[in-house]
């Protein structure tokens, strides 16, 4: 699928949540440096910083996802991100906190890592695909098809992810609570990038699917629950539908 085309409003967020990672722990960094007053100091572990953090990751994954072109979002994402290593190290200076100037300079470095990401990432590094004669119905639905193609992944990934945040967040009991965090760790830190690297790099894609399946499905033997094993039959349908995808042109297999 060219990059330059509006991506569907599921992978648009999904992508939103991957890309705006980085950004929202910076900003919760800030947080701890500078805690807002009236609230439970951070040393007795209280749980507002942990809703804090969900709530901005969630905002500024929405307020990214409204780009509907996809080197727009990563381009905001990596500005944002950029910013927020900014903030981060003068903050820690000014606090004179330990090792302020040191961490000052990495983060320095980070953002104009970042920088150089935003202004060089672009439709011209991906080839699109030639447009073709012809738009029939038949071509129209197999476009339709394609966009469900496309999209299934993410909103099948995140409803997993949201499914083990029940888990381990609502019930948080035993045996559900550490099922719940390994499948949200599976659905975010695996399934995510394999559905997102299908276009360019399949097999990367199917591999990332693969070592999901393989952990739920250690997990599903363990436990003999039904989450696990969803999970795995998930990524094992990721990884099938990666393979059997076409990469976009110009871009490795």
């Amino acid at each position: 699928m060219p990059s330059e085309t509006s991506a569907p409003w599921a992978e648009r967020l999904l992508l939103a949540l991957h890309a705006a990672l980085p950004a929202t722990l910076l900003c919760m960094g800030l947080v701890h440096l500078m805690p807002p007053p009236g609230l439970a100091p951070l040393a007795l572990r209280p749980a507002w910083p942990t809703w804090v953090s969900i709530g901005l990751w969630l905002g500024l994954s929405a307020l990214i996802a409204k780009l509907h072109r996809r080197m727009g979002l990563w381009q905001a994402a990596l500005r944002g991100t950029a910013a927020a290593c900014v903030l981060a190290g003068v903050a820690g200076v000014a606090l004179r906190t330990a090792q302020g100037i040191a961490f000052a300079l990495a983060l320095g470095a980070l953002a104009a890592a970042c920088l150089w990401l935003a202004a060089n990432v672009g439709a011209h590094r991906v080839r699109a695909h030639p447009r073709q004669r012809g738009d029939g119905p038949r071509r129209t639905s197999l476009r339709a098809w394609r966009r469900f193609g496309a999209a299934w992944p993410f909103w099948m990934t995140a409803a997993l992810w949201l499914v083990s945040f029940h888990g381990a967040h609502v019930l948080a009991r035993e045996p559900q609570r550490g099922l719940g965090m390994w499948g949200m760790l599976v659905a975010f830190f695996l399934l995510l990038p394999a559905a997102t690297l299908a276009p360019w790099l399949r097999r990367t894609s199917v591999g990332l699917a693969a070592v999901a399946a393989g952990l739920l499905g250690w997990l599903a033997l363990r436990s003999v629950s039904a989450l696990p094993l969803g999970g795995m039959l998930l990524a094992m349908a990721v990884a099938v539908q990666a393979w059997r995808r076409r990469p976009a042109r110009g871009d490795a297999a």
